[in-house]
């Protein structure tokens, strides 16, 4: 029990000060690079979901991003104000608006993935391909088990 105590010790003292810590690091590094374009890195994550996916919709992007279509939306009306997409009316289906990036979307998202792909290449050389897809999927267990938890609206 005691060996039990310990572990759940570490786990808290870990939540606290070096996850956050890193967590924010990696943030702020992502921010920095989409800053240069005037946009943050979850506008510029979304503008890279529709590039590779064209025609996606407010709710496809919502459902593989796990957020609100509410916080998709806010994305979506950046990039439509900075002109790099456009929503398009399904002629299938006219309840369906589809997003298109624009040329000058395409020209941002190919500027930005060659400063990704240069941050790609130091993460492979500092800790391996291998080594970042095990820490992608225990984040992601880490980030399920923390879902599962019951949270009380006030703590006591």
């Amino acid at each position: 029990m005691a060996a039990e105590s310990q572990e759940v010790e570490e786990v808290i003292a870990m939540f606290q000060e070096g996850y956050l810590d890193s967590i924010r690091s990696i943030m702020h590094t992502l921010d920095q690079v989409a800053a240069v374009y005037g946009v943050g890195w979850s506008t510029l994550a979304i503008l890279f979901q529709v590039n590779a996916n064209p025609r996606m919709t407010v709710s496809e992007l919502s459902a593989c991003n796990k957020i609100t279509k509410g916080a998709v939306s806010l994305q979506i009306t950046e990039l439509l104000n900075r002109g790099l997409i456009r929503l398009k009316t399904d002629p299938k289906d006219r309840r369906r608006h589809v997003i298109v990036v624009t040329p000058k979307g395409q020209e941002l998202a190919q500027k930005t993935n060659q400063v990704a792909g240069k941050m790609a290449t130091e993460v492979i050389q500092a800790i391996s391909l291998d080594g970042m897809k095990d820490m992608h999927k225990k984040l992601s267990e880490v980030a399920q088990a923390l879902s599962k938890v019951p949270l009380d609206k006030k703590i006591q």
